[in-house]
């Protein structure tokens, strides 16, 4: 599913209803179930006594809504319904058509605006208008099937119930963003950087580029080894599979991609690239892929400092409970040049990047440091 993400439109949109100015407010990421999971606990632990608060759904058939409210979720063992006279639904693509819909609480008062229960996903009105989930499951790539329920009219005005999604709650994802009303929303007057047009003849210029690259012969390796980096569910993976599937000229799956709380990769893979207008021939660099990054678990600095070295085999099982040390099998005590990093790419979610934790970020800085006092190429990827 393409655009699996709010756009600059559809955030001022928001901003207008909310605030009756765009541009206004401040969006922060909390709580993304692809990245965190389907868990009640965790949209709890990250989302309660936050104030106000926007939860988007993506439905797999293009839909987009949500609601809005200006009280904080909180975990109530019992469950009890909140005020909130500003509170409202809200859809903003039908089936993937831009649609704008804002769904308004009857009541006056905003009573049954919300409903608090620990073991509830963001919930508005009594009946539910929108129940998102309970509990904790599980996904596919496909999506998720939420266990929640659609009775919008109940509290939420239904004068447009047939454009909300036909009641459906098959999700991609599900967000719920912090709302800052003090905080203005910078949009760029021009764009950060001039992109080149877009083409064919662009796209096999480059290849041919990167096809013919050969290291410098003063660096006396036969290949370039790129280190890939970034935070879990950045895209570092499927990168790499793009990657490959632009030289293959066909769709490769290699690396291992999908949606969990945790990384998926688990181990030191090392992805070695041959182009089909080659006749399959090796291209001169390879792609290291690494778990990815984590608040409390993931690669630490002394195991980053041996894969810049050149230390640790191809498919090194990492373990969080037993690092890395030179009497594993397969450690090289004398590792060539050959065997070293030579450049370290951070792979970022363009659209997640002011949402990141002070704890990665923190993470990310003592790494970097580590990196800059082996390698001097370093360079953010951004995906989408």
């Amino acid at each position: 599913m393409e655009n699996i993400a709010l756009s600059l439109e559809e955030k001022s949109q928001l901003q207008e209803w909310i605030c009756q100015k765009r541009n206004k407010g401040k969006f922060t990421l909390l709580y993304k179930m692809r990245r965190d999971g389907w868990n009640a606990t965790t949209f709890h632990t990250k989302c309660d006594n936050k104030g106000p608060t926007v939860t988007v759904l993506y439905s797999t058939n293009g839909t987009v809504h949500g609601g809005y409210t200006s009280q904080s979720w909180t975990s109530s063992a019992q469950g009890y319904y909140g005020i909130d006279p500003k509170a409202f639904l809200f859809q903003l693509r039908s089936k993937g058509d831009r649609n704008l819909q804002r769904f308004s609480n009857c009541s006056q008062s905003g009573n049954n605006a919300i409903y608090c229960n620990y073991n509830y996903g963001p919930t508005f009105g009594s009946g539910h208008d929108l129940l998102t989930f309970k509990g904790i499951s599980g996904t596919n790539e496909a999506g998720f099937r939420l266990n929640g329920q659609f009775n919008l009219g109940n509290t939420y005005a239904n004068e447009f119930r047939d454009c909300l999604n036909d009641g459906q709650l098959i999700v991609y994802d599900l967000e719920v963003y912090q709302f800052d009303e003090e905080s203005d929303f910078v949009v760029l007057e021009i764009p950060w950087r001039d992109c080149p047009e877009w083409d064919e003849k662009l796209l096999e210029e480059l290849k041919y580029e990167v096809e013919n690259y050969v290291p410098a012969e003063e660096t006396n390796t036969p290949t370039a080894n790129i280190l890939m980096m970034g935070e879990v569910g950045s895209g570092k993976s499927s990168f790499i599979n793009t990657i490959n599937s632009i030289f293959r000229g066909n769709i490769t799956n290699p690396a291992i991609t999908g949606t969990s709380a945790h990384s998926l990769t688990n181990s030191l893979k090392i992805y070695r690239m041959k182009s089909h207008q080659l006749s399959s021939k090796p291209l001169k660099f390879h792609l290291f892929d690494t778990p990815g990054l984590e608040e409390d678990q993931g690669i630490d600095a002394q195991e980053l400092c041996y894969i810049l070295d050149g230390h640790l085999p191809d498919r090194y099982m990492f373990n969080p409970s037993c690092q890395a040390t030179p009497a594993i099998p397969g450690f090289k005590k004398n590792p060539e040049m050959k065997d070293k990093i030579h450049l370290v790419a951070f792979i970022v979610d363009a659209r997640t990047t002011y949402d990141m934790t002070d704890k990665i970020t923190s993470k990310i800085q003592n790494l970097r440091s580590k990196i800059s006092q082996r390698v001097k190429l370093f360079e953010a990827t951004l995906t989408m």
